[in-house]
């Protein structure tokens, strides 16, 4: 799944009150974590993705993870 197309998955789920989609935590690794920072930081979004990964327990112990709950710390 390609990085946009797994923000919006997050973020639609995160709007609808929805669980995140198996397919889409298949998708979540250190890799797509950072495209998915940099991604949503240059719309305003890691406060938000940050907040929705960080409740759906899918951040790890890594420097990308840790910039999504410094973000998300104030939500």
């Amino acid at each position: 799944m390609d990085t946009s197309k797994l923000l919006f998955s997050l973020i639609r789920s995160e709007l609808m009150g929805n669980e995140i989609a198996l397919e889409v935590k298949n998708c979540i690794n250190m890799d797509s974590l950072a495209e998915l920072y940099s991604l949503s930081a240059k719309h305003d979004l890691a406060h938000f993705l940050g907040n929705t990964l960080s409740n759906a327990g899918l951040l790890q112990n890594d420097k990308v993870s840790e910039s999504f709950e410094s973000v998300s710390r104030f939500v």
